[in-house]
C-alpha cells in the first residue's frame, strides 16, 4: 500500500507537475517511502527533462551514458546534457565538457571544453574548477597559464578537492618561475589531503618527509613513521623510509630485525635504497648483535643489484668489497665446542691510589672449517690447523697466534660464539691471505696474525 505523499504526488504528476514528476523519479531511484524501481524512476525523470527541468535533463543523460537500466547511449546523452547546460546546470556545463575534452559522443574539441569547464568552475563546481586549472597548467585549449591555474587549484582545493589539493601543493613544494615556492603552504594543502581521507602513497610520503626534515612544519619524526605506515606496503619509499627509521630508532624504538624486515620488503619492488642498505648490513654490520660481519658474497650482489636499479655507489663500497675479497681468505663452519669464563681482579690504579676492578674474560672454542681448515681457540691463543684432504683429516700445519685479546675484543668474541651455539648458527673467519701465506712460508709457528675478524653466517 502506498503512502499518503506517494499518492499525493502521482496526482500531481498526472497534472504535468514538473517537480512532482521530479520528486517521483527521485523516490523510485532511492526507494524512500516506496519500493525502488529504476524503470519507473527513469520514466518519472524523463518526463521531468521533457517539460524542461535542468536537473532532470542532467539526470536522463546520465542514465544514457552509464547504460544502466537504458540502452547505452552517448550522442542521446550529450543531447540531455546540452539541454540543461542551457540553463547554468553546473554538473550538465562539467560532464559535457569532460566528453568534449575526450570525444565521448561527439568530436573532441579542447577549446569548447575549456569554455564549459569556465562556465562551470564560475558557478562554484569544484571538480570543473580543477579540470579547468588543469587546461591552464598544460596548455590544453589556450595558452599555457600557471598564475590561472594555481587561480583555480585554490578555488578547487579551498571545497576539499583531493587533486587540487595534491597539486597546488606540489606547485608551492618545487616552486616555478612565476610561483614562489613556498613549503608552509605545501605542508597544509599535504596535510589537509590527507586529513580528509586523501588515499595516494605519494602524497602521504611528501608529508612523513617534511616532518622528518622540518620542511614547512615542525619537524617530528614520530608523525613522519605514522605516515609512512599509512603510505602501505606495496609503496616502495615507505617500505624504505620505514627501514631507515626502525634502524637508527627515529620516530620509533631501534629495532634491527624490523629495518631489514621492510629493506627486504622494498628491495623486493626494486628500491636501490634498500637494496644498498641490505648491501652494507652483510658487508659491515651485524644488526642483531651490534657486531661487525661478512657475508661478502651477498653483500656483493646486494651491491650490484642497487646499482643496476640507478644507485650511485659514491663511497665505492662495491670496488672495495672486491678488493676485500681477493685479500682474504674466508673459513666457515659449526661452533663444536664453546666455553666462556669471566673473572675480575682488584688492581692499583695507576691516575689515584684508589683500587679498581679489572675484569677478564677467557674462552675456548674449536669449528671444524671448510676448505681444509679448522680453528681452535684456547688460551687467548689462536690455532688455524690446515687438514690433509682424506678420510683422517690429519692435521698437517698448525698455525699458533700470540694475541692478547683485549677486555672488549674478548667479549665480543664471546658475545659471537656464544650466540652461534645456542643458535646452532655456523660462524666464519676472514684472515688476511697475504698473512696466511706469510705464515705458510715461516718455520716459526707462533707468529702472530693481527688482521683477523670473526663473524656469525646469516642464515
Amino acid at each position: 500500500m502506498k503512502n499518503k505523499g506517494i499518492e499525493e504526488l502521482e496526482k500531481r504528476a498526472e497534472t504535468g507537475d514538473v517537480l512532482a514528476l521530479f520528486e517521483l523519479g527521485e523516490k523510485y531511484h532511492t526507494g524512500d517511502g516506496i519500493k525502488i524501481d529504476e524503470e519507473k524512476a527513469f520514466s518519472y525523470y524523463e518526463k521531468s527533462a521533457e517539460a524542461g527541468n535542468p536537473r532532470a535533463q542532467y539526470i536522463v543523460g546520465k542514465y544514457f551514458e552509464d547504460g544502466k537500466y537504458v540502452e547505452k547511449n552517448l550522442e542521446a546523452a550529450n543531447k540531455w546534457f546540452e539541454k540543461a547546460a542551457k540553463h547554468n546546470n553546473a554538473d550538465a556545463l562539467f560532464q559535457l565538457a569532460q566528453n568534449y575534452s575526450t570525444g565521448r559522443g561527439c568530436d573532441g574539441d579542447d577549446k569548447k571544453a575549456l569554455d564549459l569547464y569556465s562556465k562551470a568552475a564560475n558557478l562554484g563546481h569544484a571538480k570543473a574548477q580543477y579540470e579547468l586549472a588543469e587546461m591552464y597548467n598544460n596548455g590544453f585549449g589556450c595558452d599555457e597559464d600557471e598564475e590561472i591555474a594555481v587561480k583555480w587549484y585554490t578555488e578547487s582545493a579551498s571545497q576539499g578537492n583531493l587533486y587540487a589539493q595534491e597539486e597546488l601543493g606540489d606547485i608551492y613544494y618545487k616552486g616555478s618561475v612565476g610561483i614562489e615556492k613556498n613549503l608552509e603552504k605545501a605542508f597544509e594543502l599535504y596535510k589537509k589531503y590527507v586529513d580528509q581521507g586523501g588515499w595516494k602513497g605519494s602524497v602521504k610520503n611528501r608529508l612523513a618527509d617534511m616532518y622528518y626534515y622540518g620542511q614547512g612544519c615542525e619537524q617530528n619524526d614520530v608523525k613522519a613513521f605514522e605516515l609512512y605506515k599509512e603510505a602501505g606496503r606495496f609503496d616502495h619509499y615507505a617500505m624504505y623510509s620505514l627501514g631507515w627509521m626502525y634502524e637508527h630508532g627515529q620516530g620509533t624504538k631501534q629495532d634491527f630485525t624490523a629495518a631489514k624486515r621492510f629493506y627486504h620488503t622494498a628491495a623486493e619492488q626494486g628500491d636501490s635504497n634498500a637494496l644498498y642498505r641490505l648491501a652494507l648490513f652483510n658487508h659491515y654490520f651485524d644488526p642483531e648483535l651490534g657486531l661487525y660481519r661478512h657475508n661478502l658474497s651477498k653483500a656483493k650482489e646486494y651491491y650490484e643489484k642497487a646499482i643496476a636499479n640507478g644507485y650511485e655507489d659514491k663511497d665505492r663500497n662495491l670496488d672495495k668489497l672486491k678488493k676485500e675479497m681477493e685479500t682474504y681468505f674466508v673459513i666457515e663452519g659449526t661452533v663444536s665446542e664453546c666455553s666462556v669464563n669471566k673473572t675480575f681482579d682488584f688492581v692499583e690504579s695507576e691516575e689515584n691510589e684508589n683500587t679498581i676492578r679489572k675484569d677478564k674474560i677467557s674462552f675456548s672454542f674449536s669449528i671444524t672449517g671448510s676448505e681444509g681448515y679448522s680453528v681452535k681457540q684456547e688460551n687467548n691463543n689462536l690455532n688455524i690447523f690446515c687438514l690433509q684432504s682424506g678420510e683422517n683429516n690429519q692435521i698437517e700445519e698448525s698455525y699458533i697466534v700470540k694475541r692478547e685479546l683485549k677486555y672488549n675484543v674478548s667479549t665480543e668474541f664471546s658475545a659471537v660464539l656464544v650466540h652461534a651455539v645456542n643458535h646452532h648458527k655456523k660462524i666464519r673467519f676472514v684472515i688476511s691471505k697475504t698473512e696466511l701465506e706469510a705464515l705458510s712460508e715461516s718455520n716459526n709457528n707462533s707468529k702472530e696474525l693481527d688482521d683477523i675478524t670473526i663473524s656469525l653466517l646469516q642464515d
